[in-house]
């Protein structure tokens, strides 16, 4: 009986051995397919590094670009982006509070220093942004 349990239970632990064994070359196996993408990501990178650049670029300069950066830096930020009128030519996002965003024009957002983390001059530039918004 006592041999019987014994090669039941070395059994048992030869099976998870084995088990343990299959997923650690599952796991170097994997591990060795993402270093490979890896490294065909950096050497197309280095390859291309100019093509990838203008490309960015060239879609930064459309208004689907633009919008799609100043949702970056709001996210980045932990602001919201709640549009509240519609991107135009010169034109740059000014954030009211940290979720709504007002298309103001450029040269306007710039020429008053703001923060909107720390509330500095926030209350000058919320004002003139209503103005702007209430006379188009």
């Amino acid at each position: 009986m006592k041999i019987k349990l014994w090669r039941a239970s070395y059994l048992f632990y030869l099976k998870a051995e084995a088990l343990i064994q299959k997923e650690m070359r599952e796991e170097a196996k994997r591990k060795d397919r993402e270093a490979g993408q890896k490294e065909y990501g950096k050497t197309y990178k280095l390859a291309h590094s100019e093509q990838i650049r203008n490309s960015r670029l060239a879609y930064y300069r459309t208004s689907k670009g633009k919008e799609a950066g100043l949702k970056k830096n709001a996210a980045r930020k932990q602001f919201g982006f709640i549009p509240l009128n519609n991107w135009f030519e010169g034109s740059a996002g000014h954030h009211i509070d940290r979720e709504r965003v007002i298309y103001i024009p450029a040269r306007l957002h710039n020429s008053i220093r703001h923060s909107l983390i720390t509330n500095y001059n926030m209350g000058i530039i919320n004002n003139l942004a209503m103005e702007f918004i209430s006379n188009v």
